[in-house]
């Protein structure tokens, strides 16, 4: 029976040991011997070979796509050939045989590993049940007009790893309704991970959802040079809630929006980068999306938008992160339009002509209601660090803080309702509390309150009858008075409470 060389043993014999010993599991090329043993633990096919569902895959593949010099070549996890081509003039093709050897009709995920860079003449369609890795790039060829990279009508599917390239410059159109580099349509349980989108003729990464779909997750997928959109989530029909997420997404050079969520619910956005992109990270029509801890630079148009222009919708929630721009930005930094209930949550914005701006935009229906901003800063405002406008009610901020305030208005809230609370402006802040003692044998105190500009509402509590009816006088931006119509007999403390 062939065995290990023993330790201390087998002196100038070990080698012929080991060589017997490693010919019973292996070929001569030192590959795994395939299993046809009759009496084998899996289940044997009529060739009384182990299935492929059934047996641990060499290299972790059911099929690998690689380029051999001037080949293009597709094998199986055993090694057979599937099919081979002319490299950079069949790839397409020899892609599409090896997702075509799969297994069919299967519930389980079998993977196809690309390794090399690889130019396509048509859309690669990846099958359900796919796990499709690229180790290294696929581009789409001049002129083809098509999404490299295409999922129809499949479930359970990933797209791991690699870069793909639009070569958006050398397109010129695409079919009606098939947007992106990465296309997505009608899908559920589809995963992007870890993959590099560039130069996308419309859109990066396009994802549509029809009835019943959900979970397409993007996860740390870089997009840059989109003409269009970095990452679009859109449907065909209203309200779909596809309980999806958008994780650390980085977007950079967006032509228009670096993510757009248009009619959709339930989408989480966990701390997406955006630089230099066209316009805003927007919500179109959602409710019950999330964005956490958004970091968004230098765009051209506005930071973070919220939109419900067509249904008035909202239930949306902002919470952490920075909009920031270099340059003194006339745009709008968070902008929630004609929509309502949405929950903003430690934002800070910082250069924008209006960092925090709330308003209908002129509709007299599509009102601006109940939006909660909270804790955010908004710091070296052009116009006016928080506002609101046009037709609506009930708007609050709340713990916020404006920095640089300079010429600019640190609120400006038009809409019945609409309160500030518990703000500071350049450290000065909108309440105060404290007490003051008048003295023996005076009749009034002043007090320093040192708020962001003259009390509203200032609360007087007298601990002592002599003090217990104390009023206030004399109120101003710096200061007020605290008085009683005879003098006190002993020092004699009042508590005050102020807000602006």
């Amino acid at each position: 029976m062939a065995r290990l060389p023993v330790i201390g043993g087998d002196e100038d014999y070990w080698g012929n040991v080991l060589v017997e010993f490693l010919q019973v599991e292996h070929d001569s090329d030192g590959t795994l011997k395939r299993l046809n043993q009759a009496n084998g633990i899996c289940p044997l096919d009529s060739n009384s070979l182990v299935p492929s569902a059934n047996l641990g895959l060499k290299g972790g593949y059911s099929a690998i796509v690689y380029i051999d010099g001037s080949s293009v070549i597709a094998r199986d996890h055993k090694g057979d050939l599937i099919a081979s081509g002319t490299a950079g003039t069949d790839d397409n093709d020899i892609i599409s045989s090896a997702l075509s050897s799969l297994t069919n009709g299967r519930s389980w995920k079998e993977r196809v590993l690309l390794k090399g860079s690889f130019t396509v003449a048509d859309s690669v369609i990846i099958p359900a049940y796919t796990s499709f890795q690229i180790n290294g790039k696929i581009t789409l060829a001049d002129g083809v007009n098509k999404p490299p990279i295409r999922c129809d009508n499949s479930d359970y599917i990933d797209i791991i790893g690699g870069v793909v390239d639009g070569n958006g410059s050398n397109q010129t159109s695409y079919p009606t309704g098939i947007r992106g580099v990465i296309n997505i349509n009608s899908c559920s349980f589809v995963n992007v991970i870890y993959t590099r989108i560039l130069n996308g003729y419309q859109d990066g990464l396009y994802v549509l959802f029809d009835t019943g779909d959900k979970c397409v997750n993007s996860l740390y997928v870089v997009v840059n040079s989109p003409s269009s959109d970095g990452i679009f989530y859109d449907t065909s029909n209203l309200d779909l809630d596809v309980e999806s997420l958008i994780v650390k997404p980085c977007i950079y050079s967006a032509g228009d929006n670096p993510i757009q969520l248009s009619d959709l619910q339930g989408v989480l956005i966990l701390h997406p980068t955006i630089e230099s992109s066209g316009s805003s990270l927007s919500l179109e029509d959602c409710q019950d999306c999330t964005i956490l801890n958004p970091q968004v630079r230098n765009p051209s148009g506005h930071g973070i938008v919220i939109n419900s222009a067509r249904r008035g919708i909202g239930k949306n929630k902002v919470i952490g992160g920075l909009v920031t721009s270099s340059t003194a930005s006339s745009e709008r930094g968070v902008y929630i339009l004609q929509s309502k209930d949405n929950y903003i949550f430690g934002v800070t914005v910082y250069n924008f002509s209006e960092c925090f701006r709330i308003d209908s935009a002129g509709s007299a229906t599509l009102t601006v209601e109940r939006n909660f901003v909270q804790s955010c800063i908004a710091d070296t405002p052009g116009s006016t660090a928080f506002s609101t406008g046009g037709a609506g009610q009930d708007n609050t901020f709340l713990d916020c803080i404006v920095k640089n305030l300079g010429s600019a208005t640190a609120f400006s809230l038009a809409l019945s309702g609409d309160k500030a609370e518990r703000y500071r402006v350049d450290g000065k802040p909108s309440w105060a509390e404290g007490s003051a003692t008048i003295a023996n044998g005076n009749t009034s105190v002043t007090v320093n309150h040192g708020l962001v500009s003259t009390p509203t509402n200032v609360q007087l509590t007298g601990t002592h009858s002599e003090v217990k009816d104390a009023y206030v006088t004399n109120v101003g931006s710096t200061s007020f008075d605290i008085k009683v119509d005879s003098a006190v007999t002993a020092d004699r403390t009042v508590y005050w409470k102020a807000k602006v």
